[in-house]
C-alpha cells in the first residue's frame, strides 16, 4: 500500500502552487466581500445625505443668519461707541484712502484700507461691473473690512521692512510687480535711518516737513516722504547707499517708526489708523467684517447681496488657517517690545480697537 501511494506522491511545487492558488480564492472572496461592504457603507451614506439634504440646508441658514448677525451686531457697537465717545462728528487728520472701492459697482458700498483685502475687493467691483450687476436698493448695503491693528502692522513689517533682513535681498518680483527698490529707500528705510537716529536728523528736513505738512491731505504719504528725502538728501543719497545699503530693521524700530511718522503728520496708509482711513463714525456702516475670518463673512455677505451664485470669495485652506493663527504669531512678535513703545501704538490705535472690537491682550 505504502509503495502504491509513493508511485503517485505529488511533487512539493505542484502542492505549493496549488496552495497558492487557494490562497489567492480566499484572498479573492475576502476583497470582495470587504469591497461590497464598503460600497453599501458609501451607498447608505449618500442615501442618508439624501434624505437630511433639506434639514442640512436650513441648518446652513441658520448658521449663515447667525454670521450675518455677527457683523451687523459689530456695526452696532461701532455705531454705540461712536456716539458714547462723542466721535460722530469728529473728522480725521488726514482722509486718505476712504474713497468707497465698489460705490459705482452695484453690490456694495466699501472701505478696506491696504493690507485688508483691498485687492480681492476690487477684483470683485470689476467683475460685478463686467457682469452688469446692479443692487436695486436706493442706497448700497456699507461694509468696512478691518483687520487686528497689531496683526496689521506685523504684516506690514514683514511686507515692507522685510521682517528684519537686510534691505539688499529686496527685489522685485518678475510676474507680480511692486515698488522699486529707489521707492522702497526713499519712501520707507531712509526715513526709517533718520526715525531711529542711524542718519542724523538735520533741520532741514523738518523744515520741509514743516513747510508741506498741508499738503499731506492731498498727496500719498508715502510719495510726499519720498519727494521730502529726496529735497533734503538727494545730493548725499550716493553716500547714504554706499553706507546703509545692507541695513536691517527690528520690529520695535519699525514701530518706532511708525509713531514718527505719525507725531510729524505723515500718514503712511499701510499703517494709518483704520479709524482716519475710513471714518467710521462719520458713515453709517452696515456690516463690519473682520479681516480673521474673511472667507465666511464675505461670502455670507455675497448671499445677502443675493450673487453668490456668480461669485464666491475661496482662500486655501492654507490661508484661512493662517490669517486664524497668524494673530496669535503676529502678536508673538510684541513680546519683547518696550513698554514705552507699547503704550504710544497702543494710544495711536485705540479707536481701532475699542470701535472694531479687537482686544488689546498680547501675548
Amino acid at each position: 500500500m505504502t509503495r502504491r501511494l509513493a508511485r503517485y506522491r505529488i511533487p512539493v511545487g505542484v502542492l505549493a502552487l496549488v496552495a497558492l492558488c487557494l490562497v489567492a480564492l480566499l484572498l479573492q472572496k475576502m476583497l470582495n466581500f470587504n469591497y461590497n461592504n464598503q460600497t453599501f457603507l458609501i451607498a447608505l451614506k449618500t442615501n442618508q445625505d439624501h434624505d437630511h439634504q433639506d434639514h442640512d440646508h436650513q441648518d446652513h441658514d441658520h448658521q449663515d443668519h447667525l454670521n450675518i448677525q455677527q457683523l451687523t451686531r459689530r456695526a452696532e457697537h461701532l455705531r454705540r461707541t461712536c456716539q458714547s465717545l462723542g466721535l460722530s462728528r469728529h473728522q480725521p487728520i488726514t482722509p486718505i484712502s476712504s474713497v468707497p472701492i465698489l460705490d459705482r459697482k452695484g453690490i456694495f458700498t466699501v472701505c478696506v484700507g491696504p493690507k485688508v483685502g483691498k485687492k480681492w475687493w476690487r477684483i470683485l467691483g470689476a467683475r460685478a461691473e463686467e457682469k452688469g450687476f446692479a443692487n436695486v436698493q436706493s442706497r448700497l448695503p456699507a461694509v468696512i473690512s478691518v483687520q487686528h491693528p497689531l496683526s496689521r502692522l506685523a504684516q506690514c513689517y514683514r511686507e515692507k521692512f522685510l521682517g528684519g533682513k537686510n534691505i539688499s535681498q529686496y527685489a522685485v518680483h518678475p510676474k507680480r510687480g511692486g515698488e522699486s527698490w529707489t521707492l522702497r529707500w526713499k519712501s520707507y528705510w531712509l526715513p526709517a535711518l533718520i526715525s531711529t537716529g542711524k542718519i542724523s536728523h538735520g533741520p532741514l528736513i523738518s523744515k520741509l516737513i514743516q513747510t508741506h505738512r498741508r499738503h499731506a491731505n492731498m498727496t500719498p504719504s508715502h510719495t510726499l516722504m519720498a519727494t521730502l528725502i529726496t529735497q533734503a538728501y538727494g545730493h548725499m543719497d550716493a553716500l547714504l547707499l554706499r553706507t546703509h545699503s545692507d541695513v536691517a530693521f527690528t520690529f520695535e524700530e519699525f514701530l518706532h517708526h511708525v509713531v514718527w511718522t505719525h507725531v510729524l503728520g505723515l500718514h503712511d496708509p499701510n499703517w494709518t489708523s483704520q479709524f482716519t482711513l475710513c471714518q467710521p463714525c462719520d458713515r453709517s456702516y452696515d456690516y463690519v467684517s473682520h479681516l480673521e475670518n474673511s472667507e465666511e463673512e464675505v461670502n455670507n455677505l455675497l448671499k445677502v447681496a443675493d450673487v453668490k451664485g456668480e461669485f464666491r470669495f475661496v482662500s486655501s485652506v492654507a490661508s484661512e488657517k493662517g490669517k486664524k493663527e497668524g494673530v496669535f504669531t503676529d502678536l508673538l512678535l510684541y513680546g519683547d517690545i518696550a513698554k514705552h513703545v507699547m503704550d504710544q501704538i497702543f494710544r495711536l490705535y485705540h479707536l481701532d480697537f475699542v470701535l472694531f472690537d479687537y482686544s488689546t491682550k498680547v501675548i
